[in-house]
């Protein structure tokens, strides 16, 4: 009856240790799906801002059809890193900058490390006016 007792043991504490396993590695995939939305989500409110200040009348401080990026960023309300490159959320930070093309590009940097273990989770939108063919909204994980 001893050798049945100590199997039992061994089996209940290796289904115990992988349960265990498996939990962490699921709580990890979770956090990080989770931060991924929430940096888009935080992008795409930025994305919605910018374009009401792009908008808006330079006169009532928008940007007068313009995408300056600095004049957003005090617009924006959201604080500055310290080199003031780019605006920190509770989620990552997110960098914005404009091309000669007129498109805006709105870059997010998570908190946590993505899928492949080595990098900050990323995701890239771009806006372009109505006519482009790539569309207003263009979101590039």
């Amino acid at each position: 009856m001893g050798q049945q007792q100590i199997l039992l043991l061994v089996l209940s504490v290796v289904i115990i240790a992988t349960t265990i396993a498996v939990s962490i590695d699921q709580f990890k995939n979770n956090i990080q799906t989770s931060n991924r939305q929430a940096i888009i989500q935080d992008m795409y409110n930025l994305a919605f801002l910018a374009i009401a200040f792009s908008k808006t009348p330079a006169s009532l401080g928008g940007g007068g059809g313009d995408w300056n990026v600095d004049r957003f960023y005090d617009y924006s309300g959201y604080p500055r890193t310290p080199n003031g490159k780019r605006l920190v959320t509770k989620n990552g930070q997110i960098k914005i900058t404009s091309n000669a093309k007129g498109k805006l590009i709105i870059n997010g940097y998570g908190t946590e490390i993505g899928f492949d273990n080595t990098k900050s989770i990323r995701a890239r939108i771009k806006l372009a006016d109505s006519n482009d063919e790539e569309g207003v909204f263009t979101l590039i994980n």
